[in-house]
């Protein structure tokens, strides 16, 4: 949505609109708050469209999405000093010397603002109206899980190392619908990776 000129004179170091950009960062907010399009249809939605990604390369995901619904910037709001170096949670080598090479963010209350260096794309009561959306899906989404699955994460694919994750199936036998809860392997998911893993969905009562 911007472009960023580097410099210190006057008009330097600020971001500009990118206008055929910000016109997708504007329409993802509509479609997710005002015909309430779930993040990965909104994905879906831009790779069927063949809108370029933030990196130019590659096929959208949700997790793109998702920053950009949460990115601050799009109502003009800069700010820097917002992260950190400390401990990170886990190294790679038990033997390695500790070093503070993780990066922790910082209190909100200590991030540092810088005015006027982004224009606004999506006005504020949009913005807040999508936070609180994305609020109540992940509320949402954390009762179910809680209440259906119990390893959900803990069940590592031994073929691609994505974990497992809990969902359910619906499939007719006998003339009825039946719903059974299963673990599927996140890498099976398009969303995930196009190039799908493969590995066997496992039954969730039986695992449990």
């Amino acid at each position: 949505g911007y472009t960023y000129l580097p410099g210190k004179g006057t008009g330097e170091g600020v971001r500009y609109i990118n206008e055929p950009e910000a016109k997708w960062v504007k329409q993802i907010f509509h479609w997710f708050v005002n015909e309430s399009l779930g993040i990965d249809r909104i994905t879906y939605k831009l790779r069927e469209l063949g809108i370029p990604t933030p990196s130019g390369k590659g096929l959208w995901y949700a997790s793109e999405v998702w920053k950009i619904l949460r990115n601050r910037a799009y109502i003009g709001e800069t700010y820097v000093f917002t992260q950190t170096y400390g401990e990170p949670k886990t190294r790679l080598s038990k033997g390695t010397k500790s070093k503070k090479t993780g990066l922790i963010r910082k209190p909100r209350e200590e991030w540092i603002e810088i005015p006027g260096a982004t224009p606004p794309i999506i006005d504020r009561d949009l913005f807040e109206a999508t936070q609180a959306q994305l609020r109540r899906n992940k509320d949402r989404a954390s009762r179910n899980m809680k209440q259906q699955y119990l390893l959900s994460s803990y069940i590592r694919c031994r073929r691609c190392n994505r974990n497992y994750w809990g969902y359910l199936k619906r499939a007719k036998w006998a003339g009825e619908y039946h719903i059974k809860r299963y673990y599927r392997c996140s890498g099976n998911l398009q969303m995930v990776s196009p190039a799908r893993c493969g590995n066997r969905n496992l039954p969730a009562d039986k695992v449990e």
